[in-house]
């Protein structure tokens, strides 16, 4: 695109995103509390929530009260008078009626309709128009899907989920779920706990259910399509960071689709620790996938598509835990690293991950990971990548020149790999850098905001997608050539490669 357009664009993201932030506020206050579809018209239309969200297979004695569960007399009796008034006289039917009925609000529409061109569905928006859009149908979204995203307690662990079934289903993360048939408090958007007990979870994807005992019905967000997401698709990601807090309602941020597969979504939308197991919602109000994998940057994460809870629901609401080797995509540590002449250097730390847990923090320089010494960044790449979720892994590290021992148990995530620390977007030349991570392979080359990667050891690159793939085919701790377009200069940089693991 030419230069003045490009700037144009960057100023509107930021103007965007600024804006974002009172929209959030806004309608917070407005309901009392507290991406994104490019689907043209001949798209069909979203598949509906799992037909065995009405009835589970299970034989659990609370879904089967539930569902024997009979409607109350009055209602009964109220639906009969219902049927008579139908044949009276309309005199006579306004003579009966109590002056003091009034009339039944509409309920909250479980998502939006589709538009066609709009602004939201362009790669950028071109003109304050065009932002105003996108802010007023993010405020849209917002009203009608914050009631229905809760917070979730199992045990000492806290998380997020949305409900996705009148019935009271609730999808969140496995890890946030935890084992099947533990009890759960459910925290509704105006601070009520309602009970329930978590069901099934696939730790390969990372995907967890939970069923809300109360038997009323409930409100819920409609299920989306996560196949079709593309790369700039706008998104919006909401949840508790740091757990929920009473007043604050679910945390609203806005942000692009980076990547797409059946396993996993990867977006710049930002994320922290509590956020684990909400919903990422379509520019329709769709669920499109579930908060997964925070990383250390909290603007580069991962979620879990909705489609792999489709393909699961019976093994998913019927309580089963396991790992599905069709969907693992690897185990996962929550730290970065660099080389350094002793083993590994941490240079992040990802929230709520075993890294975490573990104690590792930024600095400490990795010697020894599951009994061998670290002579190799890569070493500890294929450690993580050959374990299991769930498995312990010894480590030694040095903190301030002392020496420390700990142990760390891996989760489900993606799998350990190299990485330069920046993200971006397509560009006509190639990959123009949105941001820079402080520390990171990129930032210590000394790349900048927008530039320009147009090569990669000397291969052209095309897109994003190429350009992930030529940094998937390294290992961490290589070093790989970079060419890049800074305004009308080029320049080679030489990035020795990091470890996302």
């Amino acid at each position: 695109m030419p230069h003045t357009t490009r700037l144009f664009s960057r100023w509107s993201l930021v103007a965007l995103k600024r804006s974002l932030l009172a929209v959030a506020s806004s309608v917070a206050l407005l309901i009392g509390s507290s991406a994104l579809s490019l689907a043209d018209e001949a798209k069909p239309a979203a598949p509906a929530p799992p037909p065995a969200a009405a009835a589970p297979k299970t034989d659990k004695p609370a879904e089967k009260k539930d569902d024997k569960a009979p409607a109350p007399k009055a209602v009964e009796k109220k639906d009969e008078k219902s049927n008579d008034e139908k044949t009276a006289p309309a005199k006579v039917a306004d003579k009966d009626k109590k002056k003091d009925d009034k009339p039944k609000a509409e309920p909250n529409p479980t998502s939006l309709k589709p538009v066609a061109n709009a602004a939201w569905n362009k790669p950028s928006p071109e003109s304050v128009a065009d932002l105003k859009a996108i802010q007023d149908r993010v405020q849209e979204v917002v009203k009608i899907s914050l009631a229905r995203v809760v917070g979730l307690r199992v045990g000492q662990a806290s998380g997020s989920g949305v409900i996705i079934s009148k019935e009271g289903y609730v999808l969140t993360a496995g890890h946030v779920s935890a084992t099947p048939n533990r009890p759960v408090d459910i925290i509704l958007q105006d601070g009520k706990v309602v009970r329930g007990k978590s069901l099934g979870r696939n730790t390969g994807i990372d995907s967890g259910l939970i069923k809300i005992d109360d038997g009323q019905d409930w409100d819920f967000a409609e299920m989306g399509e996560s196949d079709t997401l593309k790369q700039g698709q706008w998104c919006l990601a909401i949840g508790h960071p740091g757990g929920y807090q009473r007043g604050r309602p679910p945390v609203v941020r806005i942000g692009r689709i980076i990547s797409a597969s059946e396993r996993v979504i990867w977006t710049d939308a930002t994320l922290v620790g509590g956020d684990s197991g909400g919903p990422l919602f379509d520019m329709d109000g769709k669920v499109i996938a579930i908060h997964s994998r925070i990383s250390a940057p909290t603007s580069n994460n991962f979620h879990v598509p909705v489609e792999s809870y489709r393909k699961t629901w019976d093994r998913l609401a019927a309580g089963e835990d396991w790992t599905d080797r069709q969907f693992n995509i690897g185990s996962f540590a929550g730290f970065n690293a660099e080389p350094n002449p002793k083993g590994a250097r941490v240079t992040g730390v990802a929230d709520n991950s075993p890294a975490t847990l573990a104690g590792l923090k930024e600095g400490d320089i990795i010697t020894s990971f599951d009994g061998a010494r670290v002579r190799h960044l890569n070493q500890v790449t294929e450690t993580i990548n050959k374990k299991r979720p769930n498995e312990p892994v010894a480590f030694e590290l040095l903190r301030d020149g002392k020496p420390v021992k700990g142990t760390m148990t891996l989760a489900a995530g993606f799998k350990a790999g190299p990485f330069i620390g920046v993200s971006g977007q397509s560009h006509e030349k190639g990959v123009i850098i949105e941001s820079l991570v402080p520390g990171t392979p990129a930032d210590t080359a000394k790349m900048q905001k927008d530039d320009v990667i147009t090569k990669f050891d000397g291969a052209a690159v095309k897109d994003l997608e190429a350009l992930q793939s030529a940094i998937g085919r390294k290992k961490p701790g290589d070093t790989s050539e970079v060419e890049i377009l800074r305004g009308a200069q080029t320049l080679k940089l030489k990035v020795v490669l990091g470890l996302r693991g």
